[in-house]
């Protein structure tokens, strides 16, 4: 038993050589993330004008993806903070108007009214703005800086990519004016 593991391993079986295995080159460690096509292609996937080896890394914005994970999420968190502090110090400001304006109403107003709808208003109606501001604004934001963002990357890695995706973009949102006019004429 022990000598056929050792013929085995050593590749002497029967008195036979085994051809020696061919040896595979390593290839460099790889990144995390978009840059794992570009970067074992060896010439960034056959997109043209990019020749050379490793070439996602010398535009220098593939690296791993822990470092970006990261960053997005500290930007996340920064962006949800900001905007609820933003958000609460607006919701104040309105209050604090709100009953300054209220304390100068003659005293019929408030009789009329009642106190159960003037607090509606200060409760309610001030503080729907919350949602919005704190969350619906930074949502509208991150959704037009994201593709821009993409499209600039894009733009880096190969202008021609980014000119025909940009093109497409433009087309795309023509497309879409015309067949929402069309779809308005007809109803």
């Amino acid at each position: 038993m022990l000598t056929t593991i050792y013929y085995e391993r050593e590749g002497d079986i029967n008195g036979e050589k085994r051809k020696p295995r061919r040896q595979v080159k390593k290839r460099p460690a790889t990144p995390h993330g978009a840059g794992y096509l570009f970067y074992h292609s060896g010439n960034c996937g056959g997109l043209p004008g990019f020749q050379h080896s490793g070439c996602a890394q010398s535009a220098g914005i593939w690296r791993p993806g822990s470092r970006w994970v990261l960053l997005n999420v500290l930007l996340c968190t920064a962006s949800v903070e900001l905007s609820h502090i933003a958000a609460y110090g607006t919701l104040y400001q309105c209050k604090i108007n709100y009953v300054s304006h209220i304390t100068k109403l003659p005293l019929d107003y408030h009789l009329k009214m009642g106190s159960g709808k003037l607090r509606k208003v200060m409760d309610d109606n001030i503080e729907s703005l919350e949602g919005f501001i704190a969350h619906d604004l930074p949502n509208m934001i991150s959704a037009f800086v994201a593709p821009v963002v993409m499209l600039v990357l894009v733009f880096i890695v190969d202008w021609r990519f980014g000119l025909a995706t940009f093109v497409g973009i433009i087309v795309s949102f023509l497309m879409y004016g015309v067949t929402s006019a069309a779809t308005r004429q007809r109803n």
